[in-house]
């Protein structure tokens, strides 16, 4: 399959996308990494960045390749969670901080929606 790493079949993976940078920017703000609570956490990013690509629809794609490109996104969200955990109460004001997290679940309410309007149209067959 040639072209982007993030397309799978004409249709793209923006939901898991959006999800899983605002989850990784939640993480990297948190102030204990290493807790039990990060290792959680963690382990949902993980698996959020690994498990679409074992879709039906993501056939023909490369594991390295969808790897590579997710770990860019996590790595981006996990630094720029860093940056804004450190301007949060100094630059920005203190509510700033739950804005990753209301994020995360915005989009990850709309990704549930869009995958439930895939499932659910049907291909009446003549």
């Amino acid at each position: 399959m040639t072209g982007s790493i993030f397309s799978r079949n004409g249709s793209s993976f923006v939901e898991t996308t959006f999800v899983l940078f605002f989850l990784s920017l939640d993480f990297g703000q948190n102030q204990s990494l290493l807790s039990l609570e990060g290792v959680f956490m963690g382990f949902v990013i993980g698996a959020l960045a690994v498990l679409p690509f074992f879709l039906p629809s993501a056939a023909g794609s490369s594991l390295p390749a969808w790897l590579v490109g997710r770990g860019v996104i996590v790595s981006v969200g996990v630094l720029l969670g860093l940056g804004a955990a450190q301007l949060s109460g100094a630059v920005f004001p203190d509510v700033v901080r739950f804005v990753p997290i209301t994020m995360a679940f915005a989009a990850a309410v709309i990704a549930c929606v869009m995958m439930f309007n895939s499932v659910l149209k049907l291909d009446f067959v003549e």
